[in-house]
């Protein structure tokens, strides 16, 4: 699936896990993909499912 950032794509994740499997990983995004208001998507390819988010945090860098 694509994660984008306001229809930008962010990246392409392949995960290659069991099921039921959670992952923690982080997308930093680039100050040039960066608003006020941004919109975040989670995107399946054709034929496959992006899976179920269950949290999402936006940090501030230092």
């Amino acid at each position: 699936f694509d994660i984008l950032v306001n229809g930008e794509v962010l990246s392409t994740v392949s995960l290659t896990g069991k099921e039921a499997t959670f992952y923690t990983i982080e997308y930093p995004i680039p100050d040039i993909m960066f608003n006020k208001k941004m919109t975040i998507r989670f995107q399946a390819k054709d034929n496959s499912v992006a899976g179920g988010v269950f949290d999402i945090r936006l940090l501030k860098a230092d």
